[in-house]
């Protein structure tokens, strides 16, 4: 295995298989008799130009089969079952559904669901969030063996969706937060996510944390998303030692990364899970 640049850290291992690289965290292999799941990189597929070249995103104006076979790649390279993807059209929303057989087949038949997360226990589902720059975050049960992959940019951040995810799991299919293990994949770092004063005013209204918003000049301002998510979590009753951040900055990487802040057109990444 040669790789350009090892990603591997304290939480995450990086694989390359035949040209395809993938990143998987620790706390997740420990139950791979269970469950699979691994964040792609952006190399190994056939899209062109601005998408080079494993992109995942299906509304970014990509060649459509040059995606499909994408999917249809990576699929084949790390076993998951390609007819049962879902993929949900995300919508920077705090919406997320339950996924069984009636909502799955994305890409054979071409619908697709306004909702930002999906939640399953159905084995042979993979549940996919694409992204960005954006937080793409898997969340596995150890004890009811239900699992989730959600979808957060900022908005997702401030609406709160990853503790709402959480608390449906608990409300609805019998979670406990002590048995909940949450996986965040690489995203924009807070040195890079620059907002002006309207973003920071949502912020400041919804949150009361400290040290997550720092000025950069006199129009702009840093924000700390990473923190405010494991603030939330931690509140909410998550062990810190069942939170893990893959700790890797799409927007500092974009050789092996896409980063929407960096380059407006560009691909997708894919963040999946899959109970077996």
């Amino acid at each position: 295995m040669f790789l350009n640049k090892d990603y591997t850290n304290d939480e995450i291992i990086h694989l390359k298989k035949e040209d395809i690289e993938v990143l998987q965290f620790k706390a997740l292999l420990k139950y791979e008799d269970e469950i699979t799941h691994f964040f792609t990189l952006r190399k190994g597929g056939f899209s062109k130009n601005e998408f080079d070249s494993l992109n995942l995103g299906l509304f970014n104006n990509d060649n459509i089969n040059d995606v499909k076979n994408n999917y249809i790649k990576l699929s084949n390279c790390m076993n998951i079952e390609y007819n049962n993807i879902f993929i949900p059209k995300q919508i920077h929303s705090d919406k997320v559904i339950f996924v069984d057989e009636t909502n799955t087949h994305t890409l054979m038949n071409q619908k697709y669901i306004e909702c930002d997360g999906g939640i399953t226990n159905i084995s042979n589902i993979p549940l996919v969030s694409i992204c960005a720059d954006c937080m793409t975050v898997l969340i596995y049960d150890v004890k009811t063996k239900y699992i989730a992959s959600v979808h957060s940019g900022w908005k997702g951040v401030l609406n709160q969706i990853i503790v709402k995810t959480v608390n449906k799991m608990i409300d609805e299919y019998n979670s406990n937060a002590k048995d909940i293990i949450i996986c965040i994949g690489p995203s924009i770092c807070r040195n890079c996510f620059e907002v002006k004063n309207d973003v920071k005013q949502l912020f400041e209204e919804k949150f009361e944390y400290t040290d997550i918003i720092k000025p950069k000049d006199d129009i702009k301002y840093l924000i700390d998303l990473p923190k405010i998510v494991l603030n939330d979590l931690l509140n909410y009753g998550i062990r810190k030692e069942n939170i893990h951040f893959a700790n890797i900055c799409t927007k500092c990487n974009t050789n092996d990364f896409y980063s929407y802040r960096e380059n407006t057109v560009t691909g997708r990444m894919g963040h999946f899970i899959m109970k077996k």
